[in-house]
């Protein structure tokens, strides 16, 4: 996709690429793999550090798939992760 995307519309191999990404949804070479197709930023949509929380908004993924998550990440080698959050949250 991003190598089509770099041929129609001219996108230079330096461009800055984020893919926004949810926790448990990818594995280590999946990640691998992103870093090396170009995507050099992530946004981790994180939501909650309470699993409880998690669970009442209906989130597929728990906080120890959040901390794997990361370590996936930046294992796979990206420098720049950023996390989504909810805040207001009931027991915020």
């Amino acid at each position: 996709v991003l190598n089509e995307l770099r041929t129609r519309f001219g996108i230079k191999p330096e461009a800055e690429i984020t893919m926004e990404m949810d926790p448990g949804t990818f594995t280590a070479q999946d990640a691998a793999g992103f870093l090396a197709a170009g995507v050099k930023r992530v946004s981790l949509g994180v939501q909650s550090f309470h699993d409880d929380q998690l669970q009442a908004c209906g989130r597929g993924h728990t906080v120890e798939q959040v901390r794997q998550a990361f370590e996936i990440l930046r294992e796979a080698g990206f420098q720049d992760i950023s996390i989504d959050l909810i805040s207001g949250l009931p027991g915020d």
